[in-house]
C-alpha cells in the first residue's frame, strides 16, 4: 500500500515539477503584462497539480483502437518470432543478478511516509500552540471600527458578522477565520484610513479563501518534502497571495494613497518570518521581503494583457495534458517493471518441460495456445488452460446474471476490444475466460492501468481460432486496475470473454 502510494506521489511530483519548470520562465517573460492576480491564480493551479492525481483521469479516457496493444519495454532485446510452447527447447536460466528494485522502492516509501507523518505532527503542534496564543485575544469594543468592518464586508459581498479581536502579542494584523471572518489586530494606535487598508486587505483574503489555499499549500509541501520545486513554488505562491491582495486593495487609489499604504506596511513590518505559516494571512511582511512587496504594489495594475493571459493559459493546459499522459504511463508501469525485473525467463508446458527462446524475454514472446482441452501452460506467474467453449459460456452466463462488479462478460466484436478489471487487496485473485469462435487468431494481452499500459509478464499470447482458454495466477495480483485486450488484425473478433475477481483462489474454480 505504501509503495503504491509513494509511486503515485512520484508521478504527481514529476508532473508538477515539469509544469513548474515550463511556467516559471513564461511568467518571467510576461513581466509587467501579467497582473499579480493572474500570477497568484497560475501558481495555485500549479500547486494543485502536486495534489490532484489528474494523470489517473487519463486512464479513463476513451482509447483509440489499434491492431496491436503497445508494449512498455523493460529491455532492449530484439523481439523474437512466435514460440510454440508445445515444442520443448533446452532449459536456460538467467545469469544476471537482479537488483532489488522492489525492496528499494518499498524502503523509500517507508522513509517518505515516516517523514510525512513527522512533518504533519509538527504542523499540528504549531497550530495548537498558535491556537492557545489566539485564546488570549480580547474582542474590540470600538463600535465605529466594527461598523467600518461590517460595511467593507458588505461592499465585498461577504455575508455574516466580522469579528475583530485585539492580540497584544501580535505585531501584524491577520485573518484567522476559516468559516467566519475573524481578524486579529495588534495593540497599536492606527488611524481610520490605516484601519480601512488593513480591513480591506484581510477581508479580501477571506473572500478569496486564501486560508484554505494556504492549508493546501502546507499539505502539498509536507507530502512532497523531497521535491525542491514544491518549496520554490510555495515561496512564489505565498508572495503572490499577498501582492495580489495588495493589488486588489490599491487598484482604486492614486499614487499618494499607495504611498500611505506602503508606509503602513513599513510601520507594521516584522523582523523575521513566522514559524506557523499556513494557518493565517498576516498583513505585514518580513523586512527582508518588504522592499520588493512595496515596489510591486506601487507599480501594480489588476489589468493583464488579454493576449498574454490567453497564451499562458493555453501553454499550461497543453503542458498539463501532455505531462499527465506521461505520468499515467510512469505510474502505471513502475510496479510492473519492478515485479518483472529478474523474473525467470521461461514458460512451462503441460508436460512440465521448460520452454525458452534463447535469452529472450517472454514479455515480448507471442506464446501460441493450441492443443487439446485440459492442456496447461505456465508462463511466468500466469497459468493458461485450454478449456471447452461450454465452460466459457457458463462463466459468461454467470457474469451476466449477477449484478456484482466483481464479475463481467463481453461479446467480442470489431477488430480490437479492451475491458478493465480492478484487483484490490481484498480481492487479490482474478481469472479471465476467452472463447475464440472466429476465423482469425486473437492476440491477447493483460496490461496495467490502461489498455496501452505495461504488459503483465507472460500475458502476451495468441489464442488460435476455435480455441477456448482461461488465464489466472496462483499468486496474488498486485492491487491495480488491469485491462484484458483482444485484437484480431484485419479479421473481426468473434466469441465471448468473462472475468471474475475473488478474495480467495478457491472462488475461481481453479
Amino acid at each position: 500500500m505504501i509503495t503504491q502510494l509513494f509511486s503515485m506521489v512520484l508521478a504527481l511530483s514529476l508532473t508538477g515539477s515539469a509544469i513548474y519548470l515550463l511556467a516559471k520562465p513564461v511568467l518571467l517573460i510576461c513581466g509587467k503584462h501579467l497582473s499579480q492576480g493572474w500570477r497568484y491564480r497560475c501558481a495555485f493551479a500549479q500547486m494543485l497539480l502536486f495534489a490532484l492525481p489528474l494523470h489517473r483521469l487519463w486512464w479513463s479516457l476513451p482509447q483509440l483502437p489499434s491492431s496491436v496493444p503497445t508494449v512498455t519495454a523493460v529491455s532492449t532485446a530484439p523481439v523474437p518470432a512466435a514460440v510454440h510452447v508445445d515444442v520443448p527447447l533446452t532449459p536456460q536460466m538467467p545469469t544476471a543478478l537482479s537488483f532489488p528494485w522492489e525492496a528499494v522502492l518499498k524502503g523509500a516509501g517507508i522513509l517518505w511516509s515516516a517523514i510525512v507523518c513527522g512533518l504533519f505532527m509538527w504542523e499540528l503542534f504549531c497550530f495548537l500552540r498558535f491556537r492557545r496564543q489566539c485564546a488570549q485575544a480580547v474582542p474590540v469594543v470600538d463600535h465605529h471600527l466594527a461598523a467600518m468592518a461590517q460595511a467593507l464586508a458588505a461592499r465585498l459581498g461577504i455575508r455574516g458578522k466580522v469579528r475583530l479581536m485585539v492580540a497584544p502579542w501580535s505585531r501584524s494584523p491577520m485573518l484567522i477565520g476559516f468559516f467566519q471572518p475573524l481578524i486579529l489586530l495588534p495593540n497599536t494606535a492606527l488611524s481610520s484610513q490605516e484601519m480601512e487598508f488593513i480591513l480591506s486587505h484581510e477581508l479580501t483574503h477571506y473572500l478569496r479563501g486564501d486560508l484554505w489555499k494556504k492549508l493546501v499549500l502546507e499539505a502539498v509541501r509536507g507530502i512532497h518534502w523531497f521535491n525542491p520545486f514544491v518549496h520554490l513554488l510555495a515561496r512564489d505562491l505565498n508572495r503572490w497571495i499577498e501582492t495580489s491582495c495588495d493589488e486588489a486593495v490599491v487598484s482604486s487609489l492614486d499614487m499618494a494613497g499607495r504611498k500611505e499604504y506602503g508606509r503602513l506596511l513599513i510601520n507594521l513590518s516584522q523582523p523575521s518570518r513566522s514559524g506557523v505559516s499556513g494557518v493565517f494571512t498576516p498583513f505585514a511582511s518580513p523586512r527582508e521581503s518588504l522592499e520588493r512587496r512595496i515596489i510591486t504594489m506601487l507599480k501594480s495594475s489588476n489589468k493583464s494583457n488579454k493576449v498574454i493571459s490567453t497564451l499562458l493559459v493555453f501553454v499550461l493546459i497543453c503542458a498539463c495534458v501532455s505531462m499527465s499522459a506521461f505520468a499515467a504511463e510512469v505510474d502505471g508501469s513502475i510496479d510492473a517493471n519492478i515485479a518483472d525485473y529478474g523474473e525467470p525467463m521461461a514458460a512451462v508446458a503441460n508436460d512440465g518441460d521448460i520452454v525458452t527462446a534463447g535469452d529472450a524475454n517472454p514479455l515480448y514472446e507471442d506464446v501460441v495456445i493450441s492443443g487439446e482441452i485440459g492442456d496447461v501452460y505456465v508462463v511466468g506467474d500466469l497459468v493458461f488452460e485450454i478449456i471447452s467453449q461450454d465452460e466459457v459460456q457458463a462463466a459468461s452466463a454467470e457474469s451476466k446474471a449477477s449484478a456484482s462488479s466483481k464479475l463481467w462478460s463481453i461479446d467480442l466484436s470489431s477488430d480490437a476490444m479492451s475491458k478493465g478489471f480492478k484487483v484490490t487487496s481484498s480481492y487479490p485473485y482474478a481469472k479471465v475466460w476467452v472463447s475464440n469462435t472466429g476465423t482469425g487468431d486473437i492476440k491477447f494481452t493483460i496490461t496495467q492501468s490502461s489498455p496501452t499500459g505495461s504488459v503483465v509478464s507472460g500475458s502476451n499470447i495468441t489464442i488460435k481460432a476455435g480455441t477456448s482458454t482461461s488465464v489466472y495466477s496462483t499468486n496474488k495480483w498486485p492491487a491495480v486496475t488491469y485491462y484484458a485486450n483482444f485484437t484480431c488484425g484485419k479479421a473481426d473478433l468473434a466469441g465471448v470473454a468473462a472475468c471474475r475477481v475473488a478474495s480467495a483462489i478457491e472462488e475461481l474454480d481453479v
